[in-house]
């Protein structure tokens, strides 16, 4: 066996959302992200290469004997088990860029009671968005008996470089928003040996400023398979999910923020959704408002399947994760306004200023921001696009508040604009909706209500939903 040839990946990933890589309980945090090289916010390789192969799976389809020549075969019992012919190295923070790590805190709502579970509440370490790091991967390829042992080197290639350009996402919480990675002057440069040897040794000490890049057949990903949601609103009053103030001289409570930019955590939004379809399948199956065992079956195999399950102590052994279906993407705004408002408590019984309850927040007002929700539903069925109409519905209209403190009036939004693009087994649908203008625009109604109504009858009939 004698080396054949090397290809080297360059290029640059920034996390265009807060990044999350935990390494468990902190002193300080329940979650602390992962630190080395000097104590500075990294993405190891092994993160990264899970990532990848991954996507190299969801993509081009499960990893057949040229894949597991270049990722590896993973029964390490396995006689013919090789080590992987491709690397990523660990992605460190390029010398001008700052990581810059804040602190969020989560909370687990009790789908019966819309509130907070006790003993539920949690914090951990976000890297925050804006960080570049390095990126480097290497594929070495050798020879046998005189010829290339595998000789799709380059499609291996193209379909990673088409993967890194869609961007990926690495770490925890994904599926509400966090670690989407976008890549930045992506360059492959091949060495072929053993005339490029000596410029291979040069480029280990030197880099690679100087060389060609190479270019490989492009490769195109196929179409996302299932629903994608692209709808904009704007705040129909005020909004408030609480973070305390950090200023000595400011108020007590402010509204989150990230990089100073008001936001929408992926996790308000995604748990008001699976809170609503709870409510919306309830109603369905007992209209009177009792519900039996048989149809709270019903509505946790649905959610379940749908926005995902971590087995608790009450499950048991038997009962395994399942990796959430629905994304929802982070919301960053702008254009809005903030005001502090003072405010107190009563004391119920006397009518008067409770002692030392005097307060101020700092909550976000409608101005002239955009709140542009994106919604993505993997291999969705067309019961799940009705469902997505139906919370959309409830969005749009105001009957879905978003945040804290809607007993007073926060959290409603107005619904503009929104795209359903419906990709799945050669059927593509578009659904259109506007009301910025002064006509209402609702496009492909036919198809919308053929969802929403098997949607309906699923959730309604006897047999458990599976």
């Amino acid at each position: 066996m004698k080396l054949e040839t090397k290809l080297l990946l360059v290029g640059t990933l920034v996390n265009d959302s807060p990044l999350l890589i935990g390494t468990g309980e902190g002193q300080w945090v329940d979650m602390e992200i992962v630190r080395g090289y000097g104590g500075q916010p990294y993405i190891p390789g092994t993160a990264l290469m899970g990532v990848v192969r991954h996507d190299y799976d969801e993509w081009f389809g499960p990893s057949g004997q040229e894949a597991e020549y270049f990722f590896g075969r993973r029964d390490p019992e396995a006689s013919d088990a090789t080590q992987s012919h491709f690397v990523l190295e660990d992605a460190l923070p390029l010398p001008d860029s700052k990581p810059h790590v804040v602190v969020r805190d989560g909370i687990k709502i009790d789908g019966k009671t819309g509130t907070a579970a006790a003993g539920a509440k949690y914090d951990y370490e976000l890297l925050e968005r804006g960080c570049r790091f390095g990126l480097r991967g290497e594929l070495t390829v050798y020879s046998v008996d005189g010829r290339p042992a595998i000789d799709t080197d380059d499609a291996f290639v193209s379909r990673i470089m088409a993967i890194l350009h869609r961007g990926i996402r690495v770490g925890a919480k994904t599926r509400v928003g966090l670690g989407q990675l976008r890549s930045e002057n992506l360059a492959l440069y091949r060495f072929d040996f053993p005339q490029d040897g000596v410029t291979w040794f040069h480029s280990l000490d030197d880099g690679v400023d100087r060389l060609t890049p190479y270019t490989p057949p492009s490769t195109s990903l196929p179409a996302f398979d299932g629903l994608r949601v692209e709808a904009e609103f704007h705040l129909g009053r005020s909004l408030m999910i609480g973070f305390p103030g950090l200023k000595p001289d400011g108020p007590d409570k402010v509204h989150i923020r990230s990089q100073e930019e008001s936001i929408i955590p992926g996790t308000a939004i995604k748990g008001v959704l699976r809170h609503q379809t709870e409510r919306i399948i309830h109603t369905l199956r007992q209209p009177d408002g009792g519900m039996g065992e048989g149809d709270d079956a019903v509505c946790q195999n649905f959610c379940q399947d749908l926005f995902g399950h971590v087995p608790d102590r009450e499950d048991g052994a038997n009962i395994l994760a399942r990796a959430s279906r629905l994304r929802v993407d982070e919301v960053v705004l702008s254009g809005e306004s903030r005001s502090v408002q003072t405010r107190i408590r009563i004391d119920r019984f006397t009518g008067g200023v409770q002692s030392g309850a005097l307060f101020d927040e700092q909550p976000i007002y409608h101005h002239q921001e955009t709140v542009r929700l994106i919604i993505t539903v993997a291999r969705a069925q067309h019961q799940e696009v009705g469902l997505i109409l139906l919370l959309l519905k409830d969005l749009w209209t105001g009957h879905l508040p978003l945040g804290g403190e809607i007993g007073i009036g926060r959290g409603l939004l107005v619904g503009q604009y929104a795209q359903l693009d419906y990709c799945r087994d050669g059927e593509e649908k578009r659904i259109v909706m506007d009301q910025r203008g002064e006509e209402w625009h609702f496009s492909n109604l036919e198809w919308a209500e053929s969802c929403v109504q098997e949607f309906i009858e699923d959730m309604t009939r006897n047999e458990p939903w599976a």
